[in-house]
């Protein structure tokens, strides 16, 4: 047992260290999509020991893709406890592929409140027009942690 605690909390660490080598690139610019807002439902997933909750706020549009906050709570570890800034990039064609039906994958970064980047992720899988299943991998110092969700898209603007 203390084997394991041992490699679960030098996990934590490995996984939340305060600097990640790899550099983003920039986002391109996108035409608006009439989507305007994301809504993501809390996730949770666990690593030994530890239970991470996920946050996201509502992803508003902007001419690179979807941007929000998003906090992280690491329990019992609260000290690994994070927020910051997450940028999506999603094609808008990729928006055309939900609303048809068809799975679609993103990616994108955040940073977090020590100045931190975490590589971004993942496949919205549409339930119906608006809404449906979407897994978040977030990776940081080499360690992918996936989040199974939901996401509804909102705020349909006026033709």
């Amino acid at each position: 047992m203390r084997k394991l605690y041992t490699i679960s909390v030098f996990l934590l660490f490995y996984h939340f260290s305060w600097a990640e080598s790899k550099s983003e690139e920039p986002f391109t610019y996108q035409e608006p999509s009439r989507y305007k807002t994301i809504e993501v439902k809390d996730s949770k997933t666990k690593i030994p020991a530890t239970r991470i909750k996920l946050n996201v706020a509502s992803l508003k549009r902007t001419d690179y893709g979807y941007s929000s906050t998003y906090s992280v709570k690491v329990f019992p570890f609260f000290f690994f406890n994070e927020h910051g800034s997450i940028e999506i990039t999603l094609k808008e064609d990729s928006i055309e592929k939900i609303d048809a039906g068809e799975t679609v994958s993103f990616a994108g970064h955040a940073v977090n409140h020590r100045g931190s980047k975490r590589k971004i992720t993942g496949e919205a899988v549409p339930g119906n027009t608006n809404s449906g299943d979407l897994q978040i991998i977030i990776r940081a110092s080499g360690i992918n942690l996936t989040f199974n969700t939901s996401y509804l898209l909102t705020g349909d603007e006026e033709s």
